[in-house]
Order: structure tokens, then sequence, then C-alpha cells
């Protein structure tokens, strides 16, 4: 009878366990975590006490942000003609009182007429209308409106929260109106910026790339990001197999998670150290005594440490590369008790041996792919709020919208102006109508 009860409850424990890890396993980033749950965590690694113990110099402290300000546009002088207590007479004294405040200016919406004349060139006998400045062809409103939407789309509002913000300016619109202005800003955009992103990748020394699943009518498909410091490339696919992974445009050296599909793209691979640690502090199996807990612990504490010198190196080439792999072997070589997660652990670090410490042959070379995983969290948040794209163009639209948009946040550029430009290149060549 007592049998019978213990292996319901392994049972009922592994039931809950398997529940656990589909909320918290090596997959899951930082930023999905709660804040409660990150001091645990950091309780089973030393990373942070070897920081502490640094001899390095302190950081300097950064600027002050007030100091950077723009200077002021215009000056406005504000005077007094009474006391504002007693009525009484005021003397002026020297003294200036100077606080700068930054005006907004709402939009103010207009209601115009265009008439266009329509002329008849006798040469080629082709009529021609003149053309309306600053709008799309067919579009009811004007670029500026066009222009905005596909930004509150980009930043990931919903086209209902679109339909009301744009209210408080006295713009009427229905939410069709609006999904039919952003698949028309999409259209004139073109493609042609985002295949400039994918050449600048495929020319970049190293890059990040992950995916996270998506859907399409309900049915799964696959984002695919690609990162650098200065890029972001999406790419939205029916699947994750590994022929899609060899045509993304990665860079010489790409760092990634441990999955397969990525070791056939025929480029260097920096497996991430981050998600390795990840795995490492959250054990999926359980623990039956307290030396197989302290041996763990002693694991992670060591495999953190190996990771923390190998940060912190300022040198780099193969050497280097060649002994710190060589470290790594001979800290999974120590002879230990044999325990199921420390296993895993062990396994997973050997699986991928010869590419944890790719990143100290060069500089400029990210040990972890956190990069491109905070590149994939917008798309994410609109995963959760849209749950799915209902038509193949849109999807592509999506995916180089968000494109540019991530990309100009990178390189500080104005994502409007931008996309103005390049709409009206487009319109340009294709002859407005």
């Amino acid at each position: 009878m007592l049998q019978e009860k213990i292996k319901q409850l392994e049972k009922e424990n592994q039931k809950l366990h398997n529940q656990l890890r589909k909320f918290l396993n090596e997959n899951t980033p930082s930023g999905a975590l709660s804040p409660y749950l990150k001091d645990e965590l950091k309780q089973i690694t030393t990373e942070s006490a070897h920081e502490e113990n640094s001899t390095e110099s302190p950081r300097l402290a950064s600027p002050n942000p007030r100091n950077r300000r723009k200077k002021p546009d215009r000056k406005e002088i504000h005077e007094m003609d009474s006391c504002p207590c007693c009525g009484g007479k005021l003397r002026k004294m020297k003294k200036v009182a100077r606080r700068t405040v930054l005006h907004l200016k709402l939009p103010k919406v207009e209601n115009i007429l265009h008439e266009s004349n329509t002329y008849r060139c006798d040469k080629c006998n082709k009529t021609f209308t003149a053309p309306v400045p600053d709008t799309l062809p067919k579009s009811k409103y004007d670029l500026n409106i066009s222009l905005f939407v596909i930004l509150l789309f980009a930043v990931g509002v919903t086209q209902r929260k679109t339909k009301e913000i744009l209210s408080w300016f006295g713009v009427s619109i229905s939410d069709a109106s609006i999904n039919n202005i952003i698949h028309r800003v999409q259209h004139y955009l073109g493609d042609r910026k985002y295949k400039e992103l994918e050449e600048r990748l495929k020319r970049s020394i190293s890059c990040g790339v992950d995916e996270t699943g998506y859907r399409y009518r309900g049915k799964a498909y696959w984002i695919w990001a690609v990162t650098n410091a200065k890029t972001v490339f999406y790419s939205i696919e029916k699947d994750r197999k590994y022929h899609r992974a060899k045509n993304l445009p990665l860079s010489k050296i790409a760092t990634c998670d441990g999955y397969r599909a990525y070791d056939k793209t025929g480029v260097t691979i920096q497996r991430c150290w981050a998600h390795a640690l990840r795995k490492a502090r959250t054990p999926e199996f359980p623990f039956y005594s307290e030396d197989e807990i302290k041996q763990y612990k002693e694991f992670v504490e060591g495999l953190a440490a190996i990771y923390h010198d190998a940060k912190h190196t300022k040198e780099r080439g193969k050497e280097v590369k060649e002994r710190f792999d060589r470290r790594l072997r001979k800290f999974l070589s120590i002879p230990r008790k044999e325990e199921r997660n420390l296993i895993t652990a062990m396994n997973y670090l050997l699986k991928y041996d010869g590419e944890w410490f790719t990143f100290l042959e060069r500089k400029g070379i990210e040990p972890t792919n956190n990069e491109c995983e905070r590149a994939l969290r917008p798309l994410v948040i609109r995963r959760k709020i849209s749950q799915h794209s209902w038509s193949l163009d849109g999807m592509k639209g999506l995916a180089i919208t968000q494109s540019i948009y991530e990309t100009c946040k990178l390189r500080n550029e104005d994502f409007m102006d931008f996309i103005r430009n390049e709409i009206n290149s487009n319109l340009n060549v294709r002859g407005k109508s």
C-alpha cells in the first residue's frame, strides 16, 4: 500500500514538474522571469561574487542628461504687473529665474479639397492629371496620417487603439481603413531596403540568430531573427527546418543557442553562454540528497567562474580560445558522483565542444545571444495580442516594417522620415497616379 502511494506521489510530482518546465526552463529569457525568482536563481552561482571581488577600476559616472539638452528654439519673457497677494506695485529686481520647458504642439487636422488639372501631351498622345503632393495614390488620408499609423503599427499598438488615438486629433477613421493604410504603406514601401539589410548582415563579421513561434490563420509558423550592433532582420517562415536557417543572411560568425539547424549553415558558431547558464541553473530533475545538491551547486559555480574569466579577459586570438577550451574540458573531466541533472548539463556542454569560446578569437563577437532575444521580444508581445496574421502579404509586410523600425532604433534614425523618403522615391520611380 505504501509503495503504491509513493509511486502515485512521484507521478504527481513529475507531472507538476513538467508543467513548471513549460514556463521556467533554459529557453526562458531573464526578462520573462518574475523579480522574486531572479534572486533565488542567483544564489546557485558565484558570478556576482566574482564581480564584487574584481579589482578593476569602477566605471565613470554617466554624464548628466540635462547637460545634453538642445539649445532653446525661442525665448519667452514673463512679467508681472502687481502683487498676486495684496495687489500692490512690484519693483523689478536683477535676478532672473530661467527654466527650460519642452512644449508639445498637438497636430491639427485640415479637410482640404484638392483640384488637379488634367493635361494632354500632343507628342505621345497621353493624358495626365497633376498629382496631389504628400499623399498615397487613391488615399483619403495624407502621408502624415499614413506614416503615423504605420509608426503605431510598428510600436505594437492595435488597430482599435490606433483608431482611438487618431480620434483625439479629430480624425474619423474605421478599423478597416486603418488596415488598408497599413497594407498600402507596406506596398509602396517595397522591399529594397529590406534586401539591403539582408546584404549588410551577410557582409558583417558576426551576428546573433534566434527563432520563435508565430501563427498564420492559426497554423504554426516561425519568426527568424538575425541581428548585429546596427541591423535587425526578421523573416517569417512556415517551419524551422535546417534549410530555413541556411537561407538566413548570416555573418561569418553566428551566436546562437543549441538548436542543431544552425550547424548546417556553414558558418562559425558561438554557442550562447546565457542559454547554457540558464539551463544549468534550472535543473530539470529532482535531487534525492543534500550531497547531490551540494555537488551540483559547486558544478554551476565552477562553470560560471570559467565564463566570468573568459568574458573579462582582454586577450584575443586562437591560443586564448584553445586555452579556455582546455580549461572547460578539464573541469568537465573531474570525477563526480553520477546524478541525472549533472549528466544532462555536462552532455550539453560536451555536445558543442569547441564552440563555447569562439568569441575569444577576435573582438566584436558576443558570447551570449541576449541581443537577438531582445529583438524578438516586440514580435512576441504582438503575437500575444493579435494571436496570428490573416494574410501572407500582411505577414511579409510585418517582417519588413518591423525590421526597418528596429534597425532605425539601433542607428538613432527617424523611422517616419526614413519611410517617407523611401515611399516618395518609389512613387517617383513608378509614377504617381
